[in-house]
């Protein structure tokens, strides 16, 4: 269990802003790009709806959907669908209630209903939470925060933490940490860091744990990875 726990992306419909990312393995010396990301991002209305399909060359691998309100960044629901696994996620946040399903390849679909918490944040909102909060943020430097695992149906409590504006090859980025809040779990899990644009409106890299395993021999194993990202402005609609 502990070394799952992160599994770890306008008020008209006028503009699709889209991203694409390389995926590498985390301080290996194979370089070579074991998957793709991309990411498109709608507005309808106040809501921001985020699609991300992770693939091995034409086939996806991970689908992932977010709604999330566009002025505060609060999840409103999202989805997933780990087809290496077979699991299927969902998450609605309705007033104060959390409400889950997952399933497991073959087996019954499983519901659970949790009380919303304070700043809670899942991977379809994070980036954008972190924009949107960045001023106050940036003046405590060290926050907690309560993450959803969708696969375990929990939420965790996390420590977000602000490195400050790095260099990040040829230009200035805002650095940030991710850690479970526990010490003995702590020591199983490697931190997240994230780099974002001195302006906070775009994501550089992020180094962690993926959404995507990796192929291992006859199996899959988690995925540690090194994700750099690329990004376009696509014309209106």
């Amino acid at each position: 269990m502990k070394k799952n726990i992160i599994a770890l992306i306008l008020l008209a419909s006028n503009f699709a802003f889209s991203y694409t990312a390389e995926i590498r393995e985390l301080n290996s010396k194979n370089k070579n790009i074991l998957f793709t990301l991309s990411s498109e991002e709608k507005m309808v209305g106040s809501e921001k709806t985020i699609l991300a399909l992770i693939k091995s060359k034409d086939e996806v691998m991970v689908d992932q959907t977010a709604v999330i309100d566009a002025s505060t960044a609060e999840l409103i629901s999202g989805s997933i669908d780990q087809r290496q696994t077979k699991e299927k996620g969902t998450v609605d946040v309705e007033g104060d209630k959390v409400k889950l399903t997952y399933r497991a390849d073959g087996k019954a679909l499983k519901k659970k209903e949790l009380k919303k918490p304070e700043r809670f944040l899942a991977p379809g909102n994070f980036d954008e939470w972190l924009t949107v909060h960045f001023e106050e943020f940036k003046k405590e430097k060290t926050i907690s925060i309560n993450f959803l695992v969708w696969e375990r149906m929990e939420i965790y409590k996390f420590k977000l933490e602000y490195l400050g504006l790095t260099e990040l090859g040829a230009q200035k980025a805002q650095q940030f940490k991710l850690s479970i809040d526990n010490a003995l779990i702590a020591t199983f899990i490697k931190p997240i860091y994230i780099w974002k644009t001195e302006d906070m409106k775009k994501i550089l890299k992020f180094e962690g744990r993926v959404a995507v395993k990796q192929v291992k021999g006859r199996g899959l194993e988690n995925l540690d990875g090194e994700v750099l990202y690329f990004h376009e402005v696509k014309a209106p609609q």
